[in-house]
Parts: structure tokens; C-alpha cells; sequence
């Protein structure tokens, strides 16, 4: 007997509304033996054609997957599993028991599947676009140099993207104290954080994520403060501010 191997690619994906993977691509027809060929089963030809499509049906998922990951939305989540579940039920399909009218049936319920992928990949591709092209929220920024020493290097960028210029130009810093205004970030659609890296005159840096979650536009003041527990820069708030506020109080009145 000949049997074939299983082929698989397989990636887990997450989503909101569960665990949805790629599909591994496999040979649907298993078991296949060149005596059952030459009894009267369906060609090698009509069976080698059905396997085909059912790979364009594998390619075609695995694409949709990828492009509905590149989307904020839940935005045909519901459509992706039931397509998803539709192929996954096709590879159990035995071709070999078969005839080739059968067959010819389910290339056609193939076919007509492919077609809602490409329509539905089409419609990711546009979404993702509109997403991309909604309005950016401007949000000031004000920094309160809280770490006890001077930074001399700024960066500000969005997560993912590139390292941008020094803000303090190598010709400014900031000291203990010291505010700094008139930054600004923008949060988008997936509201995608932010990366502020700090460094002092001796080329110590820090890096610190800045959510944009619960940022608008009337702006957003942080407080930077050094942890030396966990040597780490991190962003206070007024709140904390006011801690720190009462404790050097605290420890003046304990002074006098």
C-alpha cells in the first residue's frame, strides 16, 4: 500500500473571541493504494485537481488569517470561522471511494469558498486601510524631571517604528525639577503605545512604554521618576507626586 504523507504548516493565532489558527495543509486523500486506482476509482488526474484547489483553500485562509490580524476591528471574525470550519471539514473528505462526479461536486463547493475568501480578504484590506486613514488624536505631553539627575537624550516614538532624533538636540537637558513641554504623541485607532527613552550625561538610558489607552486630547503630564530598587525610570502622576510631596514634608518635620 501507498501511503502518503501528511504535510503540515501550522501557526497559532490568537483573537479576541478565541484561539483561531492557520489551517496545516494536508493531502486529502489518505490511505490510497495503486490496486484501488486500477479498480475503477477516480484518476489520478481528477484527484491530484481536487487536491489542488484544496490548497488554494489552504493559502487563501492562511492569507485572510494574516490579513484580518493586521485590523483592530472584530471585523469579519465570524466569517473567518465559519470559512475556517468549512475547509477543515473538506480534508476529511476520501477521494478514493469516490467517483470523479463526486468529485467534480466538491470542486465546485471549493471553488465557490475560494471566492468568499478572496471577497473577504478584499474587505480586510479595505478596512485596514480606513483604519489607517482614521483621524490620529493629538495628545500633549508634559514631562516633570522627577529622577534626580540630568537627562541629556529624549527620544519619542510610536511602538514598532523607528528610533527618531535626540528632541534635546545634544545642546539641551533637562535637570532635576526642571519641566519640559510642548511634546505631543498620537493615538490611533488600535490606540498603539508609545516609547520614550531617556538617557543622562553618562549614557545611561531607560526606556518606558507609555499605554495611550486612557490618553485624549487635554494631554497628559508624567512625572519621571527614578526607582532605585529596580534602577528603572518610571512615569508618576499628580497623585504620586503628591506622595512624594507629603514625604519630603514628612521628613523636614522630622528634621526640625
Amino acid at each position: 500500500m501507498l501511503q502518503l504523507q501528511i504535510a503540515e504548516r501550522e501557526i497559532n493565532r490568537e483573537w479576541q473571541s478565541g484561539m483561531k489558527k492557520k489551517i496545516c495543509l494536508v493531502l486529502m486523500m489518505i490511505g490510497m493504494s495503486l490496486g484501488m486506482m486500477a479498480c475503477g476509482g477516480p484518476s489520478v488526474e481528477k484527484i491530484e485537481q481536487a487536491q489542488s484547489k484544496y490548497n488554494e483553500l489552504v493559502e487563501a485562509h492562511n492569507k485572510m488569517v494574516d490579513a484580518h490580524k493586521e485590523i483592530a476591528d472584530s471585523y469579519l471574525d465570524q466569517d473567518l470561522q465559519v470559512l475556517a470550519q468549512q475547509v477543515t471539514a473538506m480534508k476529511d473528505y476520501n477521494l478514493v471511494e469516490m467517483t470523479e462526479e463526486e468529485i467534480d461536486i466538491i470542486i465546485e463547493e471549493m471553488s465557490s469558498t475560494l471566492e468568499k475568501y478572496e471577497e473577504s480578504i478584499v474587505l480586510l484590506v479595505e478596512k485596514k486601510q480606513e483604519e489607517a486613514d482614521a483621524e490620529l488624536v493629538e495628545i500633549p505631553l508634559t514631562l516633570h524631571n522627577q529622577t534626580g539627575t540630568e537627562l541629556k537624550e529624549l527620544y519619542l516614538f510610536a511602538q514598532g517604528e523607528e528610533e527618531n532624533k535626540n528632541i534635546l538636540d545634544g545642546s539641551l537637558s533637562i535637570n532635576t525639577g526642571e519641566i519640559l513641554t510642548g511634546l505631543y504623541i498620537y493615538k490611533d485607532i488600535a490606540a498603539k503605545p508609545w516609547e520614550l527613552v531617556l538617557a543622562d550625561d553618562s549614557g545611561k538610558t531607560w526606556e518606558i512604554e507609555i499605554s495611550t489607552a486612557d490618553l485624549n486630547e487635554s494631554g497628559a503630564v508624567f512625572f519621571l521618576q527614578y526607582n532605585s530598587e529596580n534602577d528603572a525610570v518610571i512615569l508618576g502622576n499628580n497623585n504620586s507626586d503628591s506622595n512624594l510631596l507629603e514625604n519630603s514634608l514628612d521628613n523636614s518635620e522630622e528634621e526640625l
